[in-house]
């Protein structure tokens, strides 16, 4: 007895075959999606992470046109975070969806200035420290200096503003030592990896001075030339380690 062909069809009308191949098309689709939504998430951190910095950045350009042209001081207390909080409003802000950040531990600072966080500024003590004497360049080193000139930084698209800390860092300004400071050891410059916890590579976010977010790969930062820097001798003469 000859048996329909209705009979070899699925209940949607698809042949077995024809079922089959639906599937393995469904296969193969998901087999090409899968990793690049994997990998989507790192990616739509490091941008959440770029818009933060960018938000920083435009606060400290929006303070400094309040404030003579120039950016945040350096202080013990009163801290950028907080100087800058009526520019950016929000504390979530303040941290990167990549970092784990903890919060500052000593309480007697503000709200802000005690937040999670994942960004240190720029301390621009190479500026201070060769444009500075006497009494004056001992109040900046006792953290009670001048605020930096913001027409001072002579290559602005060049020099960085914000960049990403260690997790575990509590510093708030970078501070930049010739070969020891710390652009070397409390800076993040590999935070956005595809490939989680591999050192010496992937990338970081950074502010510039003009306000504009870059990602820089791994030691860009610092080779050819330290981007932390102003004066010259410091920016060209540093060793990447």
């Amino acid at each position: 007895m000859k048996v329909s062909s209705r009979q070899h069809r699925s209940q949607d009308g698809l042949t077995l075959v024809e079922l089959l191949a639906v599937l393995g098309a469904l296969a193969l689709l998901a087999a090409i999606t899968l990793p690049a939504l994997a990998g989507g998430r790192p990616r739509s951190e490091a941008a959440v992470c770029a818009n933060n910095l960018r938000m920083l950045g435009a606060a400290t350009l929006n303070y400094s046109m309040e404030n003579e042209g120039t950016f945040p001081p350096r202080s013990s207390t009163n801290i950028w975070p907080q100087r800058l909080l009526a520019y950016y409003e929000k504390l979530d802000v303040l941290r990167c969806p990549s970092d784990r950040p903890i919060a500052y531990p000593y309480t007697t600072l503000s709200p802000a200035d005690a937040a999670p966080r994942s960004y240190l500024i720029n301390g621009w003590n190479d500026y201070f420290v060769t444009t500075l004497a006497g009494s004056e360049l001992q109040e900046f080193l006792n953290h009670r200096g001048p605020p930096m000139p913001e027409a001072a930084i002579p290559l602005p698209s060049q020099t960085i503003l914000f960049g990403e800390k260690m997790t575990s860092s509590l510093h708030f300004h970078m501070d930049l030592v010739p070969n020891t400071g710390n652009d070397y050891d409390e800076v993040e410059y590999g935070r956005h990896d595809s490939r989680r916890g591999a050192g010496g590579s992937g990338g970081s976010n950074f502010t510039m001075a003009d306000g504009s977010v870059r990602m820089l790969l791994y030691g860009q930062a610092l080779f050819p030339e330290n981007l932390w820097a102003v004066v010259n001798l410091l920016r060209t003469n540093i060793v990447a380690q």
